[in-house]
């Protein structure tokens, strides 16, 4: 019988090599090539069927505490799915699944929520600083994940949580603990018990230095939904959003606020991203933005000024570089408006981002406005994309952020042009259709 060949693996990046070496050739690290475990392989016949022999059954949803937290994921946890929840440390990670866990737990639901970096007395003081504990919700301090999931085959949870995936490890790997190798190897086997006994499992995971998450990319594909937890130091609001979801939309988005009874929920963010504007601001400008499938009021300011140093400056805050580019060029191509030589600043107050192309004419005429030094109307709500010939484009959702920004008391909305009929059919604003920037600049200036 032919002795089996002898394989090695990278316990930094996970690559495999066919012989041991000193320096990883993937990774570039050293000493981190080591015998890779052999896989045993397990007797499986698979169960061929057709298409049309699939037996269809709708998706069994467990409500959550935050009505936005649900709305943002379809409708609520998924039974047997695999959620992602990624942050910064302290940004409210923890707080939010353990208000989470203790909701469901107060449901009658069975939680299993694993300690692998606090222990059981630190989970219990922020639990009755949340101000409710229940008898459901059990607590695991563990970080081996074979123990962790003969556990969770004892209790038989409906939800376990596991913060987080990057401290849990497995006995038969030789690398340490948040290695690529461990955190992928783990996050399968957790991801076979959810699908096998339709548990819902949500792990929490770190993000590196430039804010993505720690770990091999694969993960985001193997897990059913990825959450990205953010908010800015000093300020109490957090922002959830969704980047992956398999049951539902994605790119949505949820508003929190920290405080001292944990998280709770931003009923009206568009008031309340609103209401420190200043009115009669030359470079400010609202805009009606999507979140996802949700409307939300943004201020847009701009400040132009002159360049105290050769190389003007281009600095912006919650806005995409790229696109910033491609509207300064059409504002000095289409409207005679020379920006080389002046430093630009752009910013979206609140830490919020606008990330659709919905936001480009709010950013011009704030641009523009800033460089005229003449303020806006007050009563001025804007939106649609800008073309690099100048013209202005539809944006998605018209209707929505329309009746957005009538709902919080503006009197005229500015949008592509193609979308002012139905505007008028459905809502009571005053549509401002415009085909191009040269018409979007001349009916500004008269309002």
């Amino acid at each position: 019988m032919a002795k089996e060949k002898e394989s090695y693996v990278c316990s930094s990046c996970g690559a495999l090599l066919p012989k041991w070496m000193g320096k990883c050739p993937s990774c570039g690290e050293w000493n981190t090539v080591v015998p890779s475990a052999p896989k045993k392989r397990k007797g499986h016949h698979p169960h061929y069927l057709s298409l049309d022999q699939v037996p269809i059954k709708g998706e069994e949803r467990r409500e959550l505490p935050f009505q936005e937290c649900s709305r943002i994921l379809g409708g609520g946890l998924v039974r047997g799915s695999l959620i992602l929840l990624g942050g910064e440390p302290g940004v409210g990670k923890s707080t939010l699944l353990l208000q989470i866990a203790m909701a469901m737990a107060s449901q009658g639901e069975k939680v299993l929520y694993v300690c692998a970096e606090e222990n059981p007395q630190q989970v219990k003081l922020r639990a009755e600083r949340l101000g409710r504990t229940n008898h459901n919700l059990c607590l695991l301090q563990e970080t081996q994940i074979e123990e962790i999931l003969l556990q969770r085959e004892l209790f038989s949870p409906e939800v376990m949580i596991m913060d987080s995936i990057q401290t849990v490890v497995l006995e038969d790997l030789p690398s340490s603990p948040g290695t690529v190798v461990q955190v992928r190897e783990a996050t399968s086997k957790i991801m076979e018990v959810a699908k096998s006994t339709n548990t819902t499992m949500i792990l929490v995971g770190h993000v590196t230095k430039d804010g993505s998450l720690a770990g091999p990319k694969t993960l985001e594909h193997m897990v059913d939904t990825v959450l990205q937890m953010e908010g800015e130091k000093g300020q109490p609001y957090r922002i959830l959003r969704v980047l992956k979801n398999r049951y539902g939309p994605t790119m949505e988005m949820a508003i929190l606020e920290m405080t001292e009874r944990g998280l709770e929920e931003v009923k009206d963010p568009s008031a309340l991203f609103l209401q420190e504007r200043l009115i009669g601001t030359p470079g400010s400008i609202v805009v009606a933005s999507l979140q996802g499938s949700k409307p939300l009021l943004l201020e847009v300011q701009a400040l132009v000024s002159p360049s105290s140093i050769g190389m003007p400056r281009r600095v912006m805050a919650g806005v995409d570089p790229t696109r910033i580019s491609f509207i300064l060029a059409v504002a000095e191509k289409h409207l005679d408006i020379q920006l080389q030589n002046l430093d630009i600043f752009i910013n979206i107050p609140g830490g919020m981002r606008i990330t659709e192309p919905g936001g480009d004419l709010a950013v011009l005429l704030a641009l523009v406005s800033s460089f005229h030094e003449r303020p806006l109307s007050q009563d001025l709500a804007v939106f649609g994309e800008v073309g690099l010939g100048g013209e202005i484009r539809r944006a998605k959702g018209a209707l929505y952020r329309a009746k957005e920004a009538e709902k919080h008391g503006f009197s005229q909305i500015m949008l592509p042009i193609t979308d002012a009929e139905k505007i008028t059919k459905e809502t009571k604003i005053k549509p401002l259709g415009v085909s191009s920037v040269q018409e979007a600049l001349e009916i500004s200036e008269h309002l």
